[in-house]
């Protein structure tokens, strides 16, 4: 099976980190994202990954070439930033059959891949968090993904932890044709909830709990966090 990173934005809320550095090349206690995500995907079993680039892409490319520990690495250049989507879009050509999908500013352990790998159709990897106004606010009935909210303003109060969208994702080819059929969103993207939602309508996304230590990286404060609680 393989995985798409998306690592195409400038990260514009971890400057001035990000000003001459691609976000995925980010150090987290001597490591970057993007290795920290090579390491436990190759633990999970994950042999090639496909990064969606843009910003600085020649940065990634020179730093690991087309393979680490094992895993090769293939490059696909997002030339406009046209939101999550279009990003993904990016790769249709490259996967015919079910693949993971991961956003780069993420950290998180390879028991998570694992638990991924074995599900069967279009799967979300979701969290609890009791302010859910910056993530995708998801909701559910059983095991099924009924709706998705992105970045939900009228959340913003309440102490009931909700569950929110962790940017980690097993997909079927039919996001493709999901994302081929919506429009774009007010922020002028392709947003990739907008496709998951149209899937979500035929009774066809599923979802599962984060699993083991997982850091969404988003912020300069959120990087700040992850170093004080990630040991290695």
């Amino acid at each position: 099976m393989k995985a798409v990173i998306l690592a195409a934005g400038k990260g514009l809320r971890m400057k001035p980190l990000t000003e001459n550095t691609p976000k995925v090349l980010v150090e987290v206690k001597g490591k970057s994202f993007f290795e920290r995500q090579l390491e436990e995907l190759e633990k999970a079993g994950i042999q090639e990954v496909i990064i969606v680039a843009g910003f600085l892409q020649e940065k990634i490319i020179e730093k690991f070439g087309e393979e680490f520990n094992g895993v090769k690495i293939q490059f696909v250049e997002q030339k406009e930033q046209k939101g999550t989507a279009h990003a993904l879009l990016c790769v249709k050509d490259f996967l015919k059959e079910d693949f993971l999908q991961v956003n780069g500013d993420l950290i998180f352990k390879s028991t998570l891949i694992e638990t991924l790998k074995e599900k069967k159709d279009n799967v979300l990897v979701l969290r609890k968090v009791k302010n859910a106004e910056n993530f995708g606010l998801v909701k559910t009935k059983g095991e099924k993904v009924i709706d998705l909210i992105e970045k939900p303003s009228e959340e913003k109060k309440g102490t009931e932890k909700k569950l929110v969208n962790c940017g980690i994702y097993r997909f079927t080819p039919e996001i493709f044709s999901a994302i081929e059929k919506i429009s774009f969103s007010k922020r002028n993207e392709l947003e990739l909830t907008d496709a998951i939602k149209l899937l979500a309508e035929k009774d066809k996304v599923f979802w599962i709990p984060v699993k083991g230590k997982f850091f969404d990286v988003g912020t300069i404060k959120e990087l700040e966090k992850a170093e004080k609680e990630i040991k290695t």
